[in-house]
């Protein structure tokens, strides 16, 4: 089923647990794979919503896009959709505004995924190549 009116707006701390809570459900069992225990980016007291948006469907919430510049180039710092949203086209529709910035920029976009998540295909469709690896971690750049 497509998305129907996808729009992104600023976080705010009043996001703090949507984003703990998305974080942890669209990551944990990558991160258990590689490391075996979950290590969370932020808590709900640590959360900083600077750089952050949310990505809407249908004006709910339904996921985090943060990307910022970087020596270079942008870079997508955290792309997640709710696992009840996902398979939609959301993620490549937020992905898409942030190659569009990065574009009108003149930069490339770069990102990283963890080894053990299936991510790297998806980001793949959508035009990105890999650029680096580490047992941890793969780099990929769009031109």
């Amino acid at each position: 089923m497509p998305i129907q009116s996808p729009s992104l707006r600023p976080a705010t701390r009043a996001d703090a647990a949507f984003f703990v809570d998305l974080e942890e459900a669209c990551m944990r069992a990558y991160a258990v794979a590689l490391w075996g225990e979950w290590r969370p980016s932020a808590t709900v007291e640590s959360f900083d919503p600077a750089g952050m948006r949310v990505i809407l469907m249908d004006g709910q919430d339904a996921g985090v896009l943060v990307t910022g510049p970087e020596a270079g180039h942008l870079r997508v710092q955290k792309l997640y959709v709710s696992p009840d949203c996902q398979n939609r086209g959301l993620g490549a529709w937020a992905l898409g505004v942030a190659i569009a910035e990065a574009e009108a920029a003149g930069l490339p976009v770069m990102l990283t995924v963890l080894t053990t998540n299936p991510a790297r295909r998806f980001y793949e469709r959508e035009g990105f190549r890999l650029a680096g690896e580490t047992p941890e971690r793969l780099t990929m750049v769009r031109p």
